[in-house]
């Protein structure tokens, strides 16, 4: 079984493209309350990160669990529009981007497919830069009057509170390239971690290059030097519940108890963060052996937040 491609026509002209999962189980075997999940993959990656072989597919999980699932391609990656080019002076581009998921594309999402899915919420499930954005997003949700779409909870990963050191992209960002591509072999280790390791099938390393996408410069600069000084203003007013996990071997960044801690405690606003680290697993957690268990718990959280909005309504 294959996901399903789509193509969104956004209100302000723009497109969203992506691919989907959506359960045909019975009626009678479905949970009473289910959340939409919409994923946000990281830099240099696609929709396709959520479904790259049938090993490691999210479509198994979402099909068991009844849970419809919609990995979009953020703005700029294949065939979705991207952002426009002037970033405006003040912001950046990941702050720009959770604006305009915010602002566009869940609201999109929501009146295309809340009432054909019986969906009741979206919980928003995010890797790595793809995380940024996110958290951009339901900081914005959380402030805004109008709400566009109803959020009930975050799932993060591939991202913490302190970088680990070189990410192999500094020498790139001084020439100023529209794109940044990681040389393959690095970009393996990096992601996957080495073979050697063994977090990750072999048959993975023989896929990941068709992969990639490349990043934008302007994505590259927030993601090296600026997300670390503003991502708090944002997380501090998320007010849905929170999942997070960091990966034991994430190659990015610092990986300890603390630095889980030191994450979740910025989202204050918060009910509930669940959070810690996920042993056994590189950056790519969702590419490597811990694929299935992180989104058997990813999607169970889903499920959870749903009942949460239900009650939130009654």
């Amino acid at each position: 079984m294959n996901p399903q491609s789509l193509t969104l026509k956004l209100p302000n002209g723009d497109q969203v493209t992506g691919l989907a999962s959506f359960p045909t189980g019975p009626e009678t075997t479905r949970s009473p309350f289910t959340s939409l999940v919409v994923a946000i993959h990281g830099g240099t990656y696609s929709a396709q990160y959520f479904f790259p072989d049938a090993k490691h597919s999210v479509l198994p999980i979402s099909q068991a669990l009844q849970v419809p699932f919609l990995a979009i391609n953020r703005p700029g990656y294949k065939d979705s529009t991207p952002l426009p080019a002037i970033i405006p002076e003040g912001s950046s581009y990941l702050r720009e981007e959770g604006k305009y998921i915010h602002e566009h594309i869940l609201p999109t999402i929501w009146n295309t497919y809340a009432t054909s899915l019986g969906v009741n919420s979206i919980v928003i499930m995010s890797h790595s830069l793809g995380a940024s954005a996110a958290t951009v997003t339901s900081g914005l949700h959380a402030a805004s009057k109008e709400k566009l779409y109803p959020l009930a909870g975050l799932v993060i990963g591939g991202i913490g509170t302190e970088m680990a050191g070189r990410t192999g992209t500094e020498e790139a960002l001084a020439t100023k390239p529209p794109m940044i591509y990681f040389p393959v072999a690095v970009k393996d280790i990096i992601m996957l971690g080495s073979p050697e390791q063994a977090m990750t099938d072999p048959d993975m390393y023989a896929i990941h290059p068709a992969m990639d996408t490349g990043f934008s410069y302007d994505e590259c600069v927030d993601c090296n030097h600026l997300w670390i000084t503003y991502w708090t203003e944002y997380a501090r007013k998320v007010n849905v519940p929170v999942m997070y996990g960091l990966a034991s071997a994430d190659a990015l960044w610092t990986v300890s108890e603390q630095h889980v801690q030191d994450f979740a405690q910025a989202f204050s606003s918060s009910p509930r963060v669940e959070r810690g680290l996920v042993h056994g697993a590189p950056h790519c957690m969702e590419l490597s052996y811990v694929s299935r268990g992180w989104y058997a718990r990813a999607l169970g959280f889903a499920l959870e937040c749903s009942v949460g909005k239900a009650l939130e309504r009654s």
